[in-house]
Parts: structure tokens; sequence; C-alpha cells
């Protein structure tokens, strides 16, 4: 359907929905404090963050550039 074939409560009944779910900024915001967090609480993940590695158990002898060029912690801002 497009957008002025909708009827109100079809809008209202979307925007409800939008509302409920975390999108950009605030997901992106999420994703920093859970990693905060792991590095704050000194676990094994935080410590890969924080020095770039794979973090879920990927091999770092071929293949981890994709890695450390990814898992910089300022990655969203």
């Amino acid at each position: 359907m497009r957008m002025n074939q909708l009827t109100e409560p079809q809008i209202m009944a979307i925007n409800k929905e939008l509302s409920d779910i975390s999108v950009e900024g605030h997901l992106k915001q999420k994703i920093l404090d859970d990693i905060k967090l792991k590095r704050s609480i000194g676990s094994y993940a935080g410590s890969r963050h924080a020095s770039g590695l794979p973090v879920r158990g990927q091999r770092t002898r071929n293949n981890s550039s994709t890695a450390r060029r990814l898992n910089r912690v300022e990655r969203h801002l």
C-alpha cells in the first residue's frame, strides 16, 4: 500500500510498532554500552574487543584482518 492509501488506524498501528523497536542511534548506543560493560568487568570478550581481535572464537593466523578493521570500540561513533 502507498502511504496516502493508509487509514488513520493503520498509521497509528505502524507508529506504535516502530516506537517499540530500538532503531539507529539507540541501537548503536546499546551496542557500545554492552562492549564497555564487557571491558569493565574484565571478560575475555572485552579484552578481545579492546585489542581489536576476533571476539567469537575465529582463527587469527590467517583471517583476522576483517576483525582488526571492525572490532575497534569507536566503530559506531
